[in-house]
């Protein structure tokens, strides 16, 4: 039987709350080995809810701060989503926006990183205008001193409408970057055509440095 009680406060070196069955738990520890609050269930079918009136706001404040879903796959349901910070580094696989224009672009990007085009590290998508005698670009780094995240994909769509406005990949061009190199289909550069697009994926095993696949027949 539950009893109601009121207490102003709480002093021990651990304080632990379990479930009748035991199945769960929730443990409020500061000591020196283990350092940490913890809310958790120890079995598959159990959850952990943490709820607030619709109209207050849920803030989780600190200095650092980690997600780690090894076994398990993240749902986030939202209306709206707003991510903000001074950029997204390393292993990046996040897009946050839509896609990105470049307008004018230049001749030659021997490399094409987020120094050059801004946003070039969290989008899904980039359209070129190409230049009026073309575009070429030998390589392509997302985030500028980082590697390139093994598995990330960009489309490229070619928004010129000219003859001669295509884009091209160079392929494994020796102008490139190491570690964002592109290997196009049979091993000559790629071109896209004006109102044409194509799809490029990172695989971090094509070389020792990774190298950006052209997906293309």
């Amino acid at each position: 039987m539950s009893k109601p009680f009121v207490v102003k406060e709480i002093l021990s070196d651990s304080v632990t709350i379990h479930t009748t069955d035991n199945g769960a738990q929730i443990l409020l520890d500061q000591n020196a080995a283990l350092d940490k609050i913890a809310i958790t269930t120890d079995l598959f079918s159990k959850g952990i809810l943490i709820q607030n009136d619709p109209s207050a706001f849920l803030e989780i404040r600190g200095g650092n701060a980690g997600l780690n879903l090894a076994n398990g796959n993240l749902q986030v349901t939202a209306s709206q989503m707003v991510l903000q910070g001074s950029g997204l580094l390393e292993q990046n696989m996040c897009t946050v926006n839509n896609g990105i224009t470049l307008d004018p672009a230049g001749a030659v990007y021997n490399e094409l990183s987020d120094a050059v085009l801004g946003g070039l590290n969290v989008i899904s998508r980039v359209n070129v205008v190409p230049d009026a005698l073309g575009t070429t670009i030998n390589s392509l780094i997302v985030h500028a001193g980082n590697p390139n995240p093994d598995g990330r994909q960009i489309w490229f769509q070619n928004l010129g409408t000219a003859v001669g406005q295509t884009l091209t990949f160079g392929d494994l061009a020796g102008a490139g970057t190491a570690g964002g190199l592109i290997l196009c289909p049979s091993a000559t550069d790629f071109i896209v055509q004006a109102g044409g697009g194509v799809s490029i994926m990172f695989d971090d095993s094509a070389s020792a440095d990774g190298l950006w696949l052209v997906r293309a027949t």
